[in-house]
């Protein structure tokens, strides 16, 4: 306590909390996890099991519920690997040419196993191979098609040339003779007036 003669000097700063009032803090809307649809389900596996899977689409916050539940989903299904599978073939090739002239030959096609049997699936049945006389088998001779309409002249005055052409319709087999003769002919043609009475017009 001072005398009469002292001076008090300085400041005085009281501080206290303010009260917190609800409409003040932000609420929290929930955004809660949702699944993807389901996958197709998958092939088996060769221990007889079929899978499918699923993701999360979209992430809860911090005020959403969590996703509950799994990502994968397994059942029982039968597998290919138990499943029995017969033999098959390919298809038979084309017969083999038979050469020409000879007195005694043959023809011959194959085929392949693309399949073998598997988990006591049917064998294959019957041979790979096959021939057969080339006195029975069908000769065709080479035969031409029919001449086209000779085209136009190649020049529009004086002497120029057109032509004409066929195709092979059908090709020689089994010893059957070959096509002979051309599959284009060319031809002079005239055309009036004259190139001269044309270039001085």
């Amino acid at each position: 306590r001072g005398g009469k003669d002292t001076n008090c000097a300085g400041s005085q700063l009281n501080v206290s909390l303010c009260p917190i009032y609800e409409s003040c803090i932000p609420k929290c809307i929930p955004m809660h996890c949702t699944f993807n649809a389901w996958s197709e389900w998958q092939e088996p596996t060769c221990v007889g099991l079929c899978e499918r899977r699923r993701a999360i689409g979209n992430m809860n916050n911090d005020c959403g519920d969590p996703c509950a539940g799994s990502l994968l989903e397994t059942k029982r299904c039968l597998s290919n690997c138990q499943q029995p599978r017969d033999c098959s073939f390919s298809e038979w090739s084309n017969w083999s040419e038979c050469p020409g002239g000879a007195v005694s030959a043959y023809s011959q096609r194959t085929r392949n196993i693309i399949q073998l049997p598997e988990n006591d699936g049917n064998p294959c049945v019957g041979p790979l191979s096959e021939s057969r006389d080339c006195s029975l088998a069908s000769v065709a001779d080479c035969l031409l098609g029919e001449w086209s309409l000779w085209s136009e002249c190649s020049q529009p005055c004086g002497t120029g040339y057109k032509s004409r052409n066929r195709a092979v319709a059908r090709e020689a087999a089994n010893g059957g003779n070959q096509c002979f003769g051309t599959l284009e002919e060319l031809e002079l043609c005239v055309q009036s007036p004259d190139c001269s009475f044309v270039s001085k017009r």
